[in-house]
């Protein structure tokens, strides 16, 4: 008798299928926000913290003429960047007391590459000083580079073995890194030396002679001792390089106005979730009071033939147990391709650190997704259910003939 009652269920969502497709199209498009909205907040969230990980530096020291927003730029979107200035600024930052170590960084924005369709950020690292990239560059590649070496991020399209030219130089590509959720993963890394040589054949600097060559920087990276306030340092630092025309950034304020960005983000993302959610719950209520109300004769049929309220309720919530089955998984599945298509191109548009979720989270989610959205049918029936048990079919019947 069991099978009986969901041979049936099936058969009315076969039937009514103008009414199914509704009900499995409008739980489509819940399943679909509810995993991509939570997608893209946990992607966000692990951004921030690959970032906070990663840069390392307390402090960072950039030529004046530098916009924040340029920096910014490069740093979580690897959008492609070049400013210089003297490397003098170096010994300048050493004698300001609270710092504890510094090291410079070269940046060079590519004309065009082979490896991509786009042009790609290179940034040259000093490896005998460095102390904030290759903490955790070495834990995918043997440092230090060796001249002509090169390490790429996980969008450069290019083997381990391979060559990849830069400004008529051919570089050997000695490894990759994993992904960062930053404009790492578009950018390349170089010793600074081989950063310098092919600055020099950039069309947009001009060094007068070899050693403006030879001493040209493009950031200082700068660790503060534990004991000193990052804030109290940098203005310290801005009083000795303003003759070298540079200025500090602190990291941890750039993290502040990331964080912002992010939660003005999440909160947008939230307060849609919720009116759609909102908006499709009750529009679920008002289709399947409709639908129930609609069917009377045919409850009426049924309770003739001898079935209980009880198993005419089970019969209701099977239907939209189906339906909603069929809605979360097809919304949950097209999101997860849609993912998978277009997970570069979001990170890009979302223009702050997204790093993608590890693959426990994903499961988490699709079964977050899939479970709230198979209950969203039976919980949007219960209203017509708990109206279906007040009523007395087979009076009303009787009443009817």
């Amino acid at each position: 008798m069991k099978n009986i009652w969901k041979d049936l269920a099936w058969l009315n969502t076969i039937r009514s299928s103008a009414r199914s497709i509704g009900i499995v199209v409008l739980i489509f498009f819940l399943a679909f926000s509810l995993y991509f909205i939570s997608y893209l907040t946990a992607g966000m969230n692990n951004g921030i913290r690959s970032m906070e990980d990663k840069l390392g530096a307390d402090i960072i020291v950039l030529p004046m003429e530098v916009d924040e927003n340029e920096y910014q730029g490069a740093l979580i979107n690897g959008e492609p960047s070049h400013f210089m200035m003297d490397d003098r600024v170096i010994n300048a930052v050493n004698g300001v007391q609270g710092v504890q170590k510094c090291s410079p960084q070269v940046f060079v924005a590519t004309i065009s590459a082979s490896c991509c369709a786009f042009p790609v950020q290179v940034i040259g690292i000093d490896f005998e000083t460095d102390f904030s990239v290759t903490s955790w560059l070495q834990d995918d590649v043997e440092l230090p580079l060796q001249r002509d070496q090169i390490l790429v991020g996980r969008n450069i399209v290019a083997q381990t073995g391979a060559y990849l030219p830069f400004f008529d130089h051919k570089f050997f590509v000695a490894g990759s890194f994993s992904e960062t959720g930053m404009g790492f993963d578009n950018s390349v890394f170089m010793g600074i030396e081989d950063a310098r040589m092919i600055a020099a054949k950039a069309p947009y600097y001009s060094f007068e002679n070899q050693e403006e060559q030879e001493n040209m920087i493009s950031s200082v990276m700068v660790k503060v001792d534990k004991d000193f306030d990052a804030r109290v340092v940098a203005r310290d630092i801005d009083q000795v390089i303003k003759e070298f025309n540079a200025k500090t950034e602190v990291t941890r304020a750039m993290f502040t106005d990331i964080a912002r960005q992010m939660t003005q983000y999440k909160d947008l993302f939230i307060l849609l979730l919720a009116l759609l959610w909102g908006l499709g719950l009750v529009v679920l209520m008002v289709v399947f009071q409709l639908m129930i109300r609609g069917r009377r004769r045919e409850w009426i049929a049924l309770r003739i033939l001898g079935a209980t309220k009880k198993q005419l309720s089970r019969l209701i919530i099977t239907e939209s147990l189906i339906l909603g089955a069929i809605g979360a998984l097809t919304g949950t599945v097209f999101a997860l391709i849609v993912q998978t298509l277009f997970n570069t191109t979001i990170q890009q548009r979302i223009n702050l650190p997204f790093l993608e979720p590890n693959r426990e989270i994903v499961l988490l989610l699709i079964g977050v997704t899939i479970g709230l959205c198979i209950l969203i049918g039976p919980i949007s029936s219960f209203f017509g259910v708990r109206n279906l048990y007040r009523e007395e079919i087979a009076v009303s019947s009787n009443r009817e003939g």
